[in-house]
């Protein structure tokens, strides 16, 4: 479910964009935008989309970061608690 983009940049390309999967989880991304958006981080232009077929990538790319420890990853994280839990 991940949605790696700037999400306050409008037009972006390539790695930044977003998809979700199951139905639940549009719910979720859609408070998630809300809070985010009430947290000062500006409106959210984040275009929510279901996901297409997935696929999964080459063996060389699974477990990327765990490979590869200094690999680039752009996730910084926000700051902002999730509302919903864990569901743990």
């Amino acid at each position: 479910m991940p949605l790696r983009r700037a999400p306050l940049t409008a037009i972006c390309r390539g790695e930044f964009q977003g998809y979700w999967r199951p139905w639940r989880r549009l719910q979720i991304l859609t408070i998630l935008l809300f809070v985010l958006t009430e947290s000062g981080f500006g409106t959210i232009t984040t275009e929510i989309r279901e996901a297409p077929e997935f696929f999964y990538a080459e063996d060389y790319h699974q477990q990327y970061l765990s490979k590869n420890p200094n690999g680039y990853c752009g996730l910084g994280g926000t700051g902002v608690s999730c509302p919903l839990g864990t569901g743990k």
